[in-house]
């Protein structure tokens, strides 16, 4: 979407983001200046990016040599950023609006036409390290993906789905809202597949410096934000449309899309341990199925065949995580006796 101008004087971009950014220099005569990129990561905060602009103001002047002396902004303004309402100028990807303001044809704005969900995410440390979500208020579940893709037309769920697999089921023409919320320490980039989403609102987490299980809520659908999750649905004015969208360390994420794309979606965080921890799930939109499948077509593994379930799934240890949660990885699962690691 075309989104209106906003001035700001950095842009924080995580995994899989994208930004158009017009950078403006009015300058008089030749000079060098600096472009930084600095690292927010909580394993690396010092790492600094630096690269030099060289400016003049037309073909007819020469580059200046020598390095660049600008120095950074003491106090900047900070799109996308990760703490809305604890840092002054810290400001949300909402805060950006489109240029095309409001829907004039939404009949799927009706209240029959929405499907509210909730995706909830959860980290747990070594050495049972592993992301979870659920969906709905269902149990937590270390995703898992089906050894054959749902996509494939003979895909039986009794015979080829993974119990592991988090799978949403979404009706067809509907405006969907998906509220995700983290109960995780660090920021993640979340991509959904197969639609740009708009973003109606994004919150930081309830209360300072609440990082630990337990010290940190949910927020509350009805409570939690500027409006009711079911008030915000209904909005008519059109947020940013993205496919990546931060959702802040125990904060939360409120976007809409209309079921309008049959197929099998994955929705995932952008750090490639974390996906592969189970920080994922499925949209199963429409419950689509191909017509036919090219005999060359890769499967969901390394191989390009598809294979068996090669990790082991089990209910999670229970001296150490919630029994009724879906662990999928072997070394979550050491202590079912009947069931060997795999590496």
């Amino acid at each position: 979407s075309e989104v209106e101008p906003y001035e700001v004087d950095q842009v924080q971009i995580h995994l899989g983001e994208r930004y158009d950014v017009l950078v403006k220099f009015n300058v008089d005569e030749p000079t060098n200046v600096w472009m930084r990129g600095a690292s927010t990561a909580v394993t690396n905060p010092a790492a600094v990016v630096l690269t030099t602009l060289q400016l003049r103001p037309d073909s007819s002047y020469d580059f200046v040599e020598g390095p660049a002396t600008t120095s950074p902004n003491p106090d900047p303004v900070l799109l996308n950023c990760n703490y809305y309402g604890e840092q002054e100028k810290c400001v949300s990807v909402t805060a950006l609006t489109t240029k095309d303001y409001e829907f004039d044809h939404r009949p799927l704005l009706d209240d029959d036409k929405i499907d509210i969900h909730t995706a909830d995410f959860f980290f747990t440390l070594p050495p049972n390290y592993g992301y979870f979500f659920a969906l709905d208020g269902k149990t937590y579940i270390q995703n898992a993906l089906p050894h054959k893709p749902m996509a494939f037309p003979d895909f039986d769920q009794a015979k080829d789905g993974n119990p592991h697999s988090n799978v949403m089921d979404l009706d067809l023409e509907k405006s969907v809202i998906i509220v995700f919320r983290s109960g995780a320490g660090i920021a993640h980039p979340l991509h959904v597949h197969g639609h740009k989403f708009e973003v109606l609102e994004e919150i930081s987490r309830p209360k300072p410096n609440c990082f630990g299980k337990g010290l940190c809520d949910l927020p509350d659908l009805d409570t939690g934000f500027s409006a009711p999750v079911s008030e915000l649905a209904k909005r008519k004015k059109r947020g940013v449309l993205k496919d990546v969208i931060i959702v802040p360390a125990f904060g939360a994420a409120v976007v809409r899309f209309n079921t309008d794309n049959p197929g099998v979606w994955f929705v995932h965080c952008h750090f490639d341990e974390h996906v592969d921890s189970g920080q994922g799930f499925i949209i199963n939109e429409g419950d689509w199925r191909a017509k036919s499948i090219p005999s060359d077509f890769p499967s969901c593994d390394y191989t390009g065949r598809l294979q068996g379930m090669t990790g082991a799934q089990c209910k999670c240890n229970p001296d150490k995580l919630n029994p009724e949660w879906l662990c999928s990885k072997d070394y979550m699962c050491m202590h079912v006796k009947d069931k060997a690691p795999d590496h």
